[in-house]
């Protein structure tokens, strides 16, 4: 009797490290060992359900997520057959299992299953452990990711707290959690608190290679799109290429964040006006999407949007259109009618309309979108005050004066709320005030408006002139854009 339980816990021990050993040496036959092997061990046998866990884990974190989602079903089949179906082990597959599917896009699948998670890890785990900090850090991504930003603020901060707690202020679980917070922040135009975290984050996640780098890759990703948003492009390429090469130097060469990574790359392109890069930067990242199941994915969503953009600018404004609507559809089934990446549709779908003189339809796409934003965004986010000030351009282009002019003013007291009162886009909308003033005969206060427009102006001209010159300069300072 003795020497069976001693052979068995031998098997089960092997199993494990098999499957660790495959996982790390031929990745994307992992799955095929696992499952061939798993038809001897026990049905329900709780170190069989730990192992297929261990793989699921490993796989999403290489990035093959549907073959993750595979492994931690089955892990949590094993664990309802045994008295481990409302343990902290449940716990930890349920997470993951969240998170296999919701790297997916499957983003409304997910949630119930966190939950579920977070309630089994305070039930049995308390509220101080390992395990919960997990939980709350996936959680708290889905939460970004659905446009839930105050949720996944909230629970960020409540991770790295029981983190320190712990005293993980070197752990890479603490990276990741800083990352999803710089995530959020950056989203909500928190630019210097985020660069900050990622700052942080960097150097923990350079000391895991337990994902052969995915990790780190994809925290220097994200500190590039945040470059990105504040103007250092040739920054943000680097840092793009940095984690694109570490990728590419990983096990699999399907891994999504390739997708993710080539996406920025192609913005950055576009935003230094390199047209024929971009396009062929985004055609990689939609093939990769499509390739790896990902088409239904808000973020090849986002690759059709900005193909659709590349498409505008050729004057081809049915084919953007046509884009748009196809990105919008995947965002509004899988993040609901109130996401933010929703409004951002709608008003792709808006510029095209208004671009074809169908000016009616526009300002409905357009007045929908920013009562999205205001709701998810905060009404003076500079998001909001773009929208109404596209609003007030399609009023005048309709010949809506009046509509214009009240849409002019509202969007320049939010820009100014948000950007400050030297933001180089004030002093643009400003010329375009004083144009609709003056279609309305209110030549004096026309007047003021380009009178201020010009002060900004000046202003920003001198400080970049004293900025781009160090010998008087106390150091250089950057604005959203």
């Amino acid at each position: 009797m003795f020497l069976s339980k001693f052979i068995y816990k031998l098997f089960t021990t092997f199993l494990q490290v098999t499957i660790y050993l495959c996982v790390f040496l031929m990745p994307m036959r992992a799955s095929d060992v696992i499952y061939a092997s798993g038809s001897v061990a026990k049905p329900g046998d709780l170190e069989t359900a730990i192992a297929l866990n261990n793989m699921g884990a490993l796989l999403v974190r290489q990035g093959q997520y549907a073959s993750a989602e595979g492994s931690l079903r089955k892990a949590y089949a094993v664990l309802e057959k045994t008295d481990a179906a409302n343990s902290v082990n449940a716990a930890s597959v349920l997470s993951n299992l969240a998170l296999s599917i919701h790297k997916q896009g499957c983003y409304k699948e997910a949630e119930p299953l966190y939950e579920l998670a977070e309630t089994l890890v305070k039930r049995w785990d308390g509220e101080s452990s390992i395990e919960y900090a997990k939980v709350l850090t996936n959680s708290a991504l889905l939460a970004y990711e659905m446009g839930n930003y105050a949720s996944a603020v909230k629970q960020s901060q409540q991770a790295l707290d029981v983190e320190s707690k712990l005293q993980l202020a070197k752990n890479s679980i603490r990276a990741r959690t800083m990352n999803n917070l710089a995530l959020t922040l950056t989203e909500l135009g928190r630019f210097s608190e985020a660069e900050a975290l990622f700052l942080r984050a960097i150097p923990l996640q350079k000391g895991d290679r337990s994902d052969s780098g995915a990790g780190l890759a994809e925290v220097l990703n994200n500190f590039a799109v945040l470059e990105r948003k504040i103007g250092r492009l040739d920054a943000s390429r680097e840092h793009s290429l940095q984690a694109l090469a570490i990728v590419a130097s990983s096990p699999g060469s399907e891994h999504p964040l390739r997708a993710v990574i080539w996406n920025n790359l192609g913005m950055v392109a576009f935003a230094q006006n390199d047209a024929r890069q971009a396009a062929e930067l985004y055609k990689k990242a939609a093939d990769l999407w499509i390739r790896t199941g990902g088409a239904s994915s808000p973020k090849y969503a986002a690759t059709l949007s900005n193909i659709a953009e590349l498409e505008s600018k050729k004057g081809h404004h049915k084919r953007a259109q046509e884009l748009y609507e196809k990105a919008l559809q995947i965002n509004e089934a899988a993040l609901g009618r109130d996401h933010s990446e929703v409004a951002s549709n709608l008003e792709n779908v808006a510029s095209q309309l208004f671009y074809q003189k169908k000016y009616e339809d526009a300002i409905a796409l357009y007045r929908r979108g920013e009562l999205i934003q205001e709701k998810a965004l905060g009404p003076d986010h500079p998001e909001v005050a773009k929208t109404v000030r596209n609003l007030a351009v399609v009023y005048r282009s309709s010949n809506q004066i009046e509509a214009s002019e009240d849409a002019y003013r509202n969007a320049i007291i939010k820009l100014e709320a948000s950007a400050g009162s030297d933001s180089p886009l004030l002093s643009s909308w400003l010329r375009e005030y004083a144009e609709v003033l003056r279609k309305e005969q209110r030549f004096a206060e026309a007047e003021q408006a380009e009178v201020r427009a010009l002060g900004i102006k000046v202003r920003n001209t001198v400080r970049a002139r004293v900025d781009s010159n160090p010998a008087s300069s106390t150091g250089a300072a950057f604005e959203a854009r």
